[in-house]
């Protein structure tokens, strides 16, 4: 929470980089904001879902990450690691109803959902860009 009253009080300063560059507080919250917004009107996400994060470590991660938490769900880390097997657990055992995942991702999850679809256990995925972009996902 600090770190948001921080960026309301100092909205020019630098919040989050990468090797593509610099947001500072305020552009991380538009962000941020905008990734709420579609999560809640979009994906129909409600307060307390279960979301899966499939993502790399760039500032984008960050701007999903509080966008989750700031449309009152809780974020659940997926490792980057991770494989089929432990993918198609964590979205049980987590009751994880939305998975955010990166195309980088794609192949691992696709094996573990088809693990879950066995099991009639099918979360919704979104395309990371969809969501920072505001294009649609299939």
């Amino acid at each position: 929470m600090k770190y948001l009253i921080r960026g309301l009080k100092h909205p020019q300063r630098s919040a989050v980089l990468d090797a593509c560059g610099v947001w500072t507080y305020e552009e991380l919250l538009r962000r941020a904001e905008n990734v709420a917004a579609r999560l809640l009107g979009r994906w129909e996400l409600k307060r307390e879902d279960r979301v899966g994060l499939f993502l790399n470590r760039r500032k984008e991660s960050v701007a999903l990450l509080l966008g989750v938490w700031s449309a009152g769900a809780v974020a659940v880390p997926f490792s980057a690691r991770g494989t089929a097997r432990e993918i198609a657990y964590q979205i049980v055992d987590a009751g994880i109803s939305h998975i955010i995942a990166g195309p980088e991702f794609q192949k691992v999850l696709d094996a573990g959902l088809a693990l879950r679809r066995e099991q009639g256990v099918i979360p919704r995925v979104i395309e990371a860009a969809s969501l920072l972009e505001g294009k649609s996902s299939p």
